[in-house]
């Protein structure tokens, strides 16, 4: 499972994403990335499928 969260300061956007593990012994976070960006509420798109790319891999 994915989570994450999105605030704003000023012009900036900074997006925080976690990879979860919900299953096993094992269970937690398994990863996280955290990316600010100074763009449209529109470009945020982009830039969290980036992130969800470089989560998982």
């Amino acid at each position: 499972m994915v989570a994450g969260s999105i605030s704003k300061l000023g012009n900036t956007y900074s997006v925080s994403l976690r990879l979860l593990d919900t299953e096993g012994d094992q269970a937690g976070v398994k990863n996280r990335i955290n990316e600010r960006c100074r763009c449209s509420e529109d470009q945020l798109f982009d830039v969290i499928e980036k992130m969800a790319g470089k989560i998982v891999n």
